[in-house]
Formats: C-alpha cells, sequence, structure tokens
C-alpha cells in the first residue's frame, strides 16, 4: 500500500469516527425536545431506528468532508513546498499562535452540554485561521524578531566579502587559475543548489550538456584539493528551492553580502540591478589582452590562408586574430611581422600586419605535453 493511500485511509477513518461522536451527541440533544421525546417515548425500536439513521447521515457527511479535506491537504501541501521559508515560518507561527488561543478558551466551551467538543474544534479553527492571517501579514519581519537572520549553515569566516561562483564559471574552467594567481580575495562559495544544477546537467539525455556537467564536476574536485579551505559548500535552508537559479544566486549574494563570479551577462544584469556586484571571468580576460599598437613588432604563428591573394592568418595565445599581408609562402611557421593597423570588431580585435623586411623563421615551440 503506497503512503498516500495509507494517509488517506487514516484520516477518513479519524474523521468518519468523530462524525460518528459528533452524530450520536447530536441524537442525545435532539431526543430530550419535547416534541422528540414524547411522540418516540413508548417505541424503544423508533428511537434506537432515529439514533441509527442520525448517526449514519453524520457518517455519510463527515466520509464526505473528509475526501474532499483529504484532496484539499495534498493540493495545500504541494503549494506548501513551493512557499519560501518566510511564508512557512508565518504559517508555523500562525498555528502557534491559534492552538495557545485555543488552550485559554477551549476549558470555557468544554463545559457547554453536549457541543462542548463541537465548539472546541470550530474554535481551534477559527483561531489558527486568525493565526496564518495575522503571522502572514508580518511575515517579512517575522524571523528577524526569532534569529539572527544569518542561519548556522553559513560559517561566520565566510561573511567578510565573499566570492559566490555560478555553473558558468564551474564549467569555464579558467576560475582555478585565476583564484591560483591570487587577485580574486575573499572565501570561495559553492551554493549546494549550484551542485544540483551540475547533476542535472550531468545527467541530461543530451551528450553535449552531459560532458559539460562532468567537466564542471572535475573542475570542483581540482579546486577542493587546490584550494583547500578556501572552497566552501554552502547549504542555507532559506533560499527557496523553486525560484530560478538567478534569483537564488541574487538572494544569497545579498544575504551574505558578497559579490558573484559569472560569465552570464543575464545574470550581472539582474544582479547590479538589486545591487549585488558581479566579477565577470569573460570581462577580466578582454581587461589582460595586451595593447598593441602600429609600429610595433611581435612574432606569430601563421596556420592558414587569408581571403586576400597572398595572405595568410595566424592567432595570438588570447586568440585575437592576425592577418599578415604578403605571407602565404610562411604558413605552417612562426615570423616576426610588424603591425600595420588594428580593427575593433563586435568579436574583438583583429590586427593587420605585415612580416619585417628581416621576415626570419622563429622556430616553432614543441606542443606541451599535457
Amino acid at each position: 500500500m503506497k503512503a498516500s493511500k495509507f494517509l488517506w485511509t487514516v484520516f477518513v477513518f479519524s474523521f468518519v469516527l468523530i462524525g460518528g461522536v459528533l452524530g450520536n451527541e447530536f441524537f442525545q440533544f435532539y431526543s430530550q425536545l419535547p416534541v422528540v421525546s414524547e411522540v418516540l417515548k413508548d417505541s424503544q425500536s423508533s428511537l434506537l431506528a432515529l439514533q441509527a439513521a442520525t448517526i449514519i447521515v453524520f457518517l455519510f457527511v463527515f466520509f464526505y468532508l473528509a475526501s474532499s479535506g483529504f484532496r484539499w491537504l495534498i493540493e495545500f501541501g504541494e503549494e506548501l513546498q513551493k512557499m519560501s521559508f518566510e511564508d512557512k515560518f508565518a504559517i508555523v507561527v500562525g498555528i502557534l499562535l491559534g492552538l495557545i488561543l485555543t488552550l485559554i478558551v477551549a476549558p470555557i466551551l468544554w463545559h457547554v452540554p453536549r457541543l462542548g467538543v463541537a465548539l472546541s474544534i470550530l474554535s481551534a479553527t477559527f483561531f489558527v485561521y486568525l493565526g496564518i492571517v495575522a503571522s502572514l501579514s508580518v511575515k517579512k519581519e517575522l524571523p528577524g524578531l526569532v534569529f539572527s537572520r544569518m542561519t548556522k549553515e553559513i560559517p561566520s569566516s565566510i561573511l567578510a566579502s565573499p566570492k559566490i561562483i555560478d555553473t558558468s564559471v564551474i564549467i569555464d574552467g579558467r576560475i582555478k587559475d585565476v583564484l591560483k594567481s591570487g587577485f580574486v580575495e575573499g572565501q570561495i562559495v559553492i551554493p549546494s543548489f549550484i551542485i544540483e544544477e551540475l547533476q542535472t546537467i550531468s545527467d541530461s539525455d543530451d551528450p553535449l550538456k552531459r560532458m559539460r556537467g562532468r567537466r564542471g564536476f572535475e573542475m570542483l574536485n581540482e579546486l577542493r584539493k587546490e584550494m583547500g579551505e578556501r572552497i566552501v559548500v554552502v547549504d542555507d535552508p532559506e533560499i527557496p528551492r523553486f525560484e530560478p537559479m538567478d534569483s537564488k544566486l541574487v538572494r544569497l549574494a545579498k544575504k551574505m553580502k558578497g559579490k558573484i563570479i559569472t560569465n552570464d551577462t543575464n545574470l550581472s544584469s539582474i544582479a547590479n540591478l538589486q545591487g549585488v556586484e558581479t566579477l565577470s571571468i569573460n570581462e577580466l580576460a578582454v581587461a589582460l589582452k595586451p595593447i598593441i599598437h602600429p609600429g610595433e613588432s611581435m612574432t606569430v604563428a601563421l596556420v592558414k590562408e587569408g581571403k586576400e591573394p597572398d595572405q595568410a592568418v595566424g592567432y595570438l595565445d588570447d586568440g585575437t586574430m592576425v592577418v599578415v599581408d604578403n605571407a602565404r609562402q610562411f604558413i605552417g611557421q612562426t615570423i616576426e611581422v610588424e603591425v600595420v593597423s588594428i580593427l575593433q570588431t563586435a568579436g574583438g580585435k583583429m590586427i593587420f600586419a605585415t612580416p619585417k623586411e628581416s621576415a626570419t623563421k622563429v622556430p616553432r615551440k614543441p606542443p606541451t605535453k599535457k
């Protein structure tokens, strides 16, 4: 038997049992009325039949209410999972307030003849509902009144300018070299929901996504080995589980007063609008490209023909394209060139050059073994 069916059975049975008790109490109440008692005083069998009919009616009514109520509870449970921590906390506080008020009023209602139990249940329902409504109206202030806004799951050692990295940076991989260089200070925070997203990507049916997810996990393992205690995985229960990933990162960064390291321009825009600073590995890479001026000399490996006759194309270590005129005979070699002009495009820089008059062949370095 599934858990849901078992819960349904227990819930309905309990509700029907209450219905039977209330049906009997209701019969005992109205059977004492003069009109009823005079009619049925000489007929014990009719009295028993009326009692049974009353109880059966209550049983059916409460069975219907239990079935409908159970479906409502299931739907409520699903909605509850999607609620934020503030909403859940407010509901719990509201229920506690309602039960406290019920404990104050119930002893008075309990002494009402015949209807004491029913009135106590109704009062509990009313006070709990009232407590929940009141708590939800001040839900944003409640957590601060009860406990500190920073949870125990976030160690105090990482609260000084922590850097939170997102999935794109982990998969990209350049973050390891950036951290080793020492240009990024502070604790490096990896939220647990980022690891969950990597797991989802790793389990994807798409081979490309699966490869990216596995590369991300390999990078995480390397970071943990090389950075040691500087890498901290944080699991914060106050972050709503079903929020979009960007919203979770921004919420966590605001709470920890940290910065987000990302390559996602959309995330950067969202974070900056909400006052959270972001650090982009892509922007850092662009900023670190060497500044080249016309007339300077450089060495470049020519790898293919250009679009124009007698042109050759090569690339610098940072990926910048170098177009060299009158250099087709040097394809496959590394030569000295002189920069003629630089063209800035949307995709980056393009350098136009010519072989130096000396145009000497520079020996190519053998490829490094990885």
